[in-house]
């Protein structure tokens, strides 16, 4: 499977999905929400991966959520990234998830760890929402 900003790879039955912008925070993009949501997708369809391992490029972040700049404007904010279609692709794999974090994980990028079925921190992982802090919440992604 050959992806632009994200990279897999397997050992065995274990399957390693790396998020590759490690110079922009490994934040999602549009383009990295429809890879991971497809890697996903494809490693729910065959048998040789027992477990899936999500993770981030580089020793400072797992992932910070999502960089919206480049998106179609809308009345209030940036156009909406398709991150539901990532959790729901974790949902519905019936294999384990684990997150293995190695750095901050951050908004979008903690929810990520969160909708895992397992998450490995690193002693240098850093786990944030910054919604609260200015008196809001995540919205993104409720589970049903």
């Amino acid at each position: 499977m050959a992806f632009e900003t994200i990279l897999y790879e397997e050992d065995g039955p274990i399957g390693t999905l790396t998020l590759n912008r490690p110079d922009d925070s490994n934040m999602f993009t549009h383009v990295m929400c429809h890879e991971i949501r497809d890697c996903i997708e494809q490693v729910r369809r065959e048998t040789r991966t027992r477990v899936l391992v999500i993770t981030g490029a580089g020793e400072r972040f797992f992932c910070i959520g999502g960089r919206k700049s480049g998106m179609e404007d809308t009345i209030l904010y940036a156009g909406t990234l398709p991150t539901l279609e990532m959790y729901e692709a974790i949902d519905k794999l019936h294999k384990p998830v684990i997150a293995s974090v190695n750095g901050f994980a951050v908004g979008g990028g903690n929810v990520l760890q969160m909708v895992c079925d397992l998450t490995i921190a690193k002693e240098s992982a850093v786990f944030r929402q910054v919604g609260p802090m200015m008196g809001s919440f995540d919205a993104d992604y409720v589970e049903k």
